[in-house]
């Protein structure tokens, strides 16, 4: 008889931590979707903008063109991401699987950081030069924004790296 209800108990208990996962990964893919692609959502949204407004002062050297293609590229690298872990990371919970998404965040974690800093230098240089067609609301919320993740990340970036050299030297 106890053991019919300690079965039940953990039926009940494996059902209630299914609907936490799900309603976690739910709450994760909102979160990185809010704060993952609304930067660069704006950001493209000002680039147009300023295509529209033939903002001459906004086209900085090589600037302009990389950090639209960067918004464009996170994106798209977001989204995959996403259907990635809701579609197929369960199916290929291994090791291989484990080591390429390592060196795969690893690479992508220095390669935000690069980009974060040409943000803020490119909207940096048209502050400097003062470049009135290019003062939209969208450029201060993604100056700022890039401001907070840059120094998050650079504080963040040697724990990163040595939580993952361990991992590496693990496997």
């Amino acid at each position: 008889m106890n053991s019919k209800k300690s079965s039940i108990s953990n039926n009940k208990l494996t059902i209630k931590l299914d609907e936490f996962k799900t309603s976690a990964s739910v709450f994760y893919i909102i979160t990185i979707i809010i704060f993952t692609l609304t930067p660069p959502i704006l950001g493209i949204i000002w680039f147009e903008r300023l295509k529209k407004l033939s903002c001459q002062c906004s086209d900085i050297s090589w600037y302009k063109k990389y950090i639209n293609f960067y918004f464009i590229f996170i994106i798209i690298y977001t989204i995959t991401i996403i259907l990635f872990n809701i579609f197929i990371i369960n199916k290929l919970n291994n090791f291989e699987t484990f080591k390429a998404r390592l060196l795969l965040g690893i690479f992508m974690y220095i390669y935000n950081l690069v980009s974060y800093f040409i943000i803020i230098y490119y909207i940096y240089k048209l502050k400097e030069i003062k470049c009135k067609c290019s003062q939209l609301i969208n450029r201060e919320i993604i100056y700022i924004w890039y401001i907070v993740l840059f120094i998050f990340g650079s504080l963040t970036l040697p724990v990163f790296l040595y939580g993952s050299y361990l991992l590496l030297q693990s496997i």
